[in-house]
């Protein structure tokens, strides 16, 4: 499902099952995505697949997603950035009282390096700018993901709790690397409330670009675990700016 282009949209009590029933992995097969959507509220999803539970993509705002279970890779903001010149956002959102069993990163947010290779769908990056809200300046390059709270979290195995990855690029050709060319800036992310399992070593992975570090990052009353047993404190930072409630490690 795609809610695309759409203003005021409320979407309840929803099943989704994508999974393969042969050796071959499903792919692509997202619960629910957004594009250029404002003012939309996802309650009480079951999301059973093999990628994203739910993913905001470009220009979505003002989103709650509440009272939901995945089963899967997580809940994603990104990836935005894949096309080059086009201007992108993501801001606005509440996260509160989900669920996880075996998810990869519950929540977390991925753009496109600000190198583009290849043409999408597989390839791009080098996404343009938005204007500051409220501000008459007009800053280049710079495509904002902010204001995200998310709350009230349970997860079971997952790796970890809340990861940043600016480094999304040209898989099929082989193109990796350039991870610290992004221009997207992401701040003023607050997460409180989780609590759960974990395989990894980290809580969280907070890779920004030194392109544009993130600023505004929050942690609170978190409450993990390693699945094999003991607590995990480690935070796996980079060019995060000011944390809050934790330190970089």
């Amino acid at each position: 499902m795609t809610i695309l282009r759409s203003q005021s949209v409320l979407l309840t009590d929803i099943y989704v099952n994508s999974t393969s029933h042969s050796r071959s992995p499903s792919r692509n097969t997202d619960g629910a995505d957004t594009m250029f959507a404002d003012n939309i509220t996802f309650r009480r999803w079951t999301v059973i697949n093999g990628d994203d539970g739910i993913a905001l993509k470009a220009n979505s705002s003002n989103v709650v997603i509440e009272d939901c279970e995945f089963h899967g890779l997580g809940f994603a903001l990104g990836s935005i950035g894949q096309y080059r010149g086009v201007f992108e956002h993501i801001e606005n959102v509440a996260v509160k009282g989900l669920r996880y069993y075996g998810t990869q990163w519950p929540v977390y947010i991925k753009t496109w390096t600000g190198v583009s290779k290849g043409v999408p769908p597989n390839g791009g990056g080098g996404g343009l700018g938005c204007k500051s809200s409220g501000s008459e300046e007009y800053l280049a390059n710079i495509v904002d993901i902010r204001n995200i709270t998310i709350s009230n979290v349970m997860m079971t195995r997952a790796q970890g709790a809340f990861q940043i990855n600016q480094c999304t690029h040209f898989r099929n050709g082989g193109q990796a690397g350039d991870c610290d060319t992004s221009r997207f800036q992401i701040r003023d992310v607050q997460v409180s409330d989780i609590k759960g399992t974990i395989t990894k070593d980290s809580v969280a992975s907070l890779k920004c670009s030194p392109k544009a570090p993130c600023p505004g990052l929050s942690f609170s009353n978190i409450n993990i675990k390693k699945a094999s047993g003991g607590a995990v404190q480690k935070y796996s930072c980079s060019n995060v700016v000011n944390p809050k409630g934790f330190n970089c490690g």
